[in-house]
């Protein structure tokens, strides 16, 4: 009997969908990783001794802190308790600040800080102004500051209570509150380690932001410890455990695109140990996410201040140099297909290969 040979086209996929398979289970895992931050990790930390402890000494600094600035006069507290956070401290304050300079020159905390404290002369304090450059709002006079007509016409609504500023003028209200007052209030901050400043106001507010600061880091590792537990059992679920209990060892990411990943030499499915090779591979080229597992929790800003971001950077350059592989390569492999010594094809195409080679 004559033996006859049969032909079958096997096609990597292409690039684009190769990319967004790669996209599917970084997403998957990602989200896994933030409901298990979410409803696990955070939570849990929050209950251990030396997190509320962290979290109090960080609240009494803070409180030890504010309370200083309103002893001496360089803010104002809300006349409403429940709004006292910072922003809302400040924006009030940067109201009392302009109505006071629109009256009698009251909370002047400007003037309170450069005079009272730093003990400096007026010529020094205008000198400032003058330097501030989001100051669109002060005129330099011999003795004193002087406000520009055009502005004090806009805001001279602010202290009738049935009166009401322009919609220029509330533009105008904005970018004061905003850019000048809060520019210029952050400034003021920043010289607190020059040599003028040694003097008990100035100790006494280092000293409460160090406490503050002391807090704050240690709060940042529990931060730290729950987002990397949250990332190893999110990665550990979707590359190993499914995978592994998969006949054909799809990730939730590959199923959903009816995709199979097979070895490149015998056109069959990963064994079992390539599985937990690949799990490893996987896990390294998901590192980026794990910055932005607290997203929810602290600042965008306090995200990029933590070790994560050294972790994350280092999946973020291996995903680079993947990518550049994978546009290179002839088969469409990333650099972790071909670490693995697999491919990628469709379903389709792997369902007409014979039981055999299955």
């Amino acid at each position: 009997m004559e033996k006859t040979t049969k032909y079958i086209d096997l096609s990597p996929l292409g690039k684009c969908r190769r990319i967004l398979v790669f996209l599917a289970d970084f997403f998957i895992a990602f989200i896994l990783g933030l409901a298990l931050f979410s409803l696990g990790c955070y939570p849990i930390s929050k209950t251990v001794p030396s997190v509320k402890q962290a979290q109090q000494i960080e609240k009494e600094g803070q409180d030890e802190k504010r309370n200083l600035l309103f002893s001496s006069n360089l803010l104002s507290k809300t006349e409403d308790r429940k709004n006292d956070d910072t922003s809302s401290i400040m924006e009030y304050s940067s109201l009392l600040f302009l109505k006071g300079q629109l009256t009698d020159g009251s909370n002047d905390y400007f003037k309170n800080y450069y005079i009272d404290i730093k003990k400096r002369t007026m010529e020094d304090l205008q000198e400032i102004y003058n330097h501030t450059s989001s100051n669109v709002f002060f005129e330099a006079d011999e003795d004193k500051r002087k406000r520009k007509d055009n502005y004090r016409e806009e805001f001279l609504p602010l202290l009738d209570e049935k009166d009401e500023l322009t919609e220029k003028g509330k533009t105008d209200l904005t970018y004061f509150k905003n850019s000048f007052f809060a520019l210029r209030y952050g400034n003021r901050l920043k010289d607190r380690g020059s040599e003028e400043n040694k003097g008990e106001f100035f100790t006494a507010f280092q000293n409460a932001d160090k406490k503050r600061k002391q807090g704050q880091k240690n709060f940042d590792y529990s931060i730290v410890i729950g987002s990397l537990i949250a990332f190893f059992l999110s990665s550990r679920i979707c590359f190993f455990l499914v995978p592994l209990i998969h006949k054909r060892g799809k990730t939730l990411g590959r199923r959903a695109r009816k995709v199979d990943r097979i070895n490149v030499n015998g056109f069959r499915v990963l064994s079992r140990g390539k599985r937990c090779y690949s799990f490893v591979l996987n896990r390294l080229f998901t590192l980026p996410y794990l910055i932005f597992l607290p997203c929810f929790y602290i600042s965008f800003t306090q995200l990029f201040s933590f070790l994560t971001l050294s972790i994350s950077l280092c999946g973020l350059v291996l995903d680079l140099v993947s990518l550049v592989f994978l546009l290179i390569n002839s088969l469409n492999r990333s650099f972790s297909d071909w670490l693995s010594s697999s491919v990628l094809i469709s379903s389709a195409d792997y369902e007409h290969l014979p039981r055999s080679m299955q």
